[in-house]
């Protein structure tokens, strides 16, 4: 078996540059062997990679991470700053019942596009890094791999940044 990467977005702006791509293992480049593996999401220096099952559908999968995606940013300003799990997962839930429903019919290409500014707007905050997500069909669920993973991410730069401080000699 071979490994394949098919790039299903573009884009190479001026500003920041992002890719979409699926990778996946085929015998030969046909549609009925393919099994896929992962979908990665870069947008500049900040890479989205989650794991593709193969119980479930990948363009199903591919559509509700790039609603989740789209999601994310606004999510981050309206998390509720609880530590209770439960409040934090029934808030979750309410909210992308009301905001899901804009993003369930739009072409694959603009939602592309959408999830790909949703990604500027995270990558402000951080200078860069990997986002890995569990494999999931649920908006809900992708939601919530990504908040973790981001939080993972951003207190990762905050220890890097002690550490830094810590080390400088004092004159």
């Amino acid at each position: 078996m071979r490994k394949y990467v098919t790039t299903l977005w573009q884009s190479t702006g001026p500003c920041t540059s992002a890719r979409i791509t699926m990778c996946y293992y085929s015998s030969m480049r046909q549609k009925h062997s393919k099994i896929t593996e992962k979908l990665y999401i870069r947008v500049g220096r900040l890479v989205v990679s989650m794991p593709l099952s193969q119980e479930v559908n990948a363009l199903r999968t591919l559509r509700n991470t790039l609603i989740a995606l789209c999601l994310f940013p606004d999510f981050l300003r309206f998390v509720p700053s609880v530590r209770s799990s439960f409040i934090r997962h029934s808030s979750l839930r309410a909210f992308i019942k009301v905001r899901q429903r804009k993003y369930i019919k739009m072409a694959l290409n603009d939602l592309c596009a959408n999830a790909v500014k949703s990604l500027k707007k995270v990558s402000v905050s951080v200078p860069g890094g990997l986002l890995k997500l569990t494999s999931s069909p649920a908006v809900q669920n992708i939601i919530s791999s990504l908040l973790v993973s981001y939080i993972t991410l951003i207190q990762y730069y905050m220890k890097s940044a002690e550490s830094t401080v810590k080390e400088r000699p004092r004159n």
